[in-house]
């Protein structure tokens, strides 16, 4: 028994001195503040091994007498109160530099937060800076603008424009000036004092100009007022000015927007324009602004979303082109009108810098397929030739110059028809010279072919050539085609009865005070016998 109990002691021996190296090395940790990483590992350590006295201790105190325990409690006793201070430190550690971690964390915390709000500062210096400088550009642009309008006549509502235009920009300067100031220190902002001094410098010496431009033209409006007043014996009074009107056609509206913001818009006060524009306006796009019947700009900027698209004018454009039926030869009205849409659909598109729309070579195709056939062969030949001009790649400037002339051709030959009261004829597009004794034969073989084709008209007669009260004249003209045989003929017949309604009978009518005469095309067929 006295072995086990010496074994027992020994052992407990054992795990005091290690318990006493593990407290050592624990206070040392924390002494030489090693760190919350070392410091926990070497608590660990210590309290296992304080487990392991206490679990020795105990074991040895249960072989020994109990008159003996007493003794050994004082012994354990000591060891514990050694390791609850170690325990306390080891608290007291951990919450040091919890306290030490959270204060670096903060630290940082605060660096950060500060360098940001540093950087947000310096990028709304720099933000008010540009800001600053671009209304000083827009405003010294202003002054440049209004000082050759100065120099000019008649242009009260230009300056008052002008004026409007610089109060606005000066404004902007000062808000911009006052939020750039607002973000500096003192010193900085003691600097920066100036610029704004010099703006409104400037702004003072550039509105007493226009004050005294204005006042000038107001003298001079009164001077032409009292003159025209004086003089009574003139009694010419000038129409006003219409106003520019739309009606939702959308190809108009271009036309319509620049009048009115130029010839219109400057000559009124601000509260009136809304009013103007509303009485331009037809029934769908007065309906466009109802709703912001007050202020001009909105209602600008409604219409410009209905019908200032460009891509939207270009498809009604090209649409109307589109729309136009083949026209047949001899259809010279509807040939001008034709040549009139295609120029105006040009004119709209190159104000809208859109012109490429129409001179696409699937355009062209368009536009020539509704062509005559003479008029589309001619036109063909002119690209077709070895020394043509036409831009094979770009074809529409030549062919709109070619429609053009062929457009002016008959409107000058219809004209030299219309001023000849005893015929009216065909407009020769592809005749070729002939010398005198021809032309005559011709003309017989014409005469004589007519006669027949009129003597078949509806009262049967032959003898007089008498259509209804038409009554068939001298052959004018003829026109031969490429293999020697009559094409066109021009013939002469008239009503003798003023006042007929002629046009009853088909083609083109003329009225002049003498007599009603009547125009005639006749187009034979390529296999007719005129020998």
């Amino acid at each position: 028994m006295s072995d086990e109990i010496e074994s027992a002691k020994s052992q407990r021996t054992s795990a005091k001195s290690k318990f006493t190296r593990k407290l050592k090395e624990f206070l040392r940790a924390i002494a030489e503040d090693k760190g919350l990483e070392i410091v926990d590992r070497t608590y660990v350590e210590l309290k296992e091994s304080w487990k392991n006295v206490e679990s020795k201790h105990d074991m040895y105190v249960a072989l020994i007498e109990d008159k003996d325990c007493e003794h050994e409690e004082t012994w354990i006793e000591e060891l514990q109160r050694s390791f609850g201070e170690a325990m306390e430190k080891e608290v007291s550690y951990v919450q040091s530099k919890a306290a030490a971690g959270k204060k670096a964390m903060d630290e940082e915390r605060l660096q950060e937060t500060t360098k940001k709000d540093q950087e947000k500062m310096e990028k709304r210096v720099q933000q008010m800076t540009i800001k600053r400088k671009t209304s000083e550009i827009v405003f010294q642009q202003l002054v440049e603008d209004v000082k050759p309008v100065l120099e000019m006549d008649f242009i009260t509502a230009a300056l008052k424009k002008a004026q409007e235009g610089l109060d606005a920009a000066v404004a902007d300067c000062k808000e911009a000036n006052d939020k750039y100031l607002e973000l500096l220190d003192k010193d900085k902002a003691d600097a920066e004092f100036n610029w704004m001094k010099n703006i409104q410098k400037e702004y003072n010496a550039i509105t007493s100009r226009i004050a005294v431009g204005i006042a000038k033209e107001q003298e001079k409006l009164k001077k032409l007022e009292s003159t025209s007043k004086s003089k009574e014996s003139c009694n010419l009074r000038l129409e006003k000015l219409k106003m520019p009107t739309f009606d939702g056609d959308i190809r108009q509206y271009p036309r319509f927007k620049k009048d009115f913001e130029q010839q219109v818009l400057p000559g009124l006060p601000k509260e009136s324009a809304p009013y103007a524009l509303r009485s331009c306006l037809g029934r769908e796009p007065l309906s466009i602004v109802r709703s912001v019947e007050d202020d001009i700009e909105e209602m600008l900027k409604r219409l410009d979303e209905k019908y200032g698209d460009p891509a939207k004018i270009a498809d009604v454009v090209i649409e109307s082109i589109k729309e136009v039926k083949v026209i047949k030869e001899g259809e010279h009205k509807r040939f001008i009108n034709f040549v009139n849409i295609v120029e105006d659909a040009y004119q709209d598109l190159r104000r809208l810098g859109l012109e490429k729309e129409i001179t696409t070579t699937s355009s062209v195709s368009i536009i020539e397929k509704k062509l005559p056939n003479d008029v589309r062969k001619e036109w063909a030949k002119l690209v077709s030739f070895d020394t043509s001009e036409v831009d094979k790649k770009d074809k529409f400037p030549s062919l709109l110059k070619f429609l053009l002339n062929c457009k002016r051709a008959i409107e000058y030959d219809s004209s030299n028809l219309r001023s000849n009261t005893s015929y009216a004829g065909t407009v020769n597009l592809t005749a070729n010279p002939k010398n005198q004794n021809q032309q005559r034969v011709d003309q017989l073989r014409a005469k004589i072919m007519m006669r027949k084709l009129w003597g078949n008209g509806r009262n049967g007669s032959d003898s007089n050539q008498v259509r209804g009260n038409w009554k068939l004249g001298r052959v004018s003209k003829v026109k031969p085609g490429n293999d020697g045989k009559i094409r066109n003929v021009e013939v002469q017949y008239k009503n003798p009865k003023s006042g007929e309604p002629i046009n009853k009978y088909g083609g083109q009518d003329y009225v002049t005070v003498e007599r009603a005469v009547h125009r005639l095309v006749v187009i034979l067929p390529a296999d007719h016998d005129d020998k």
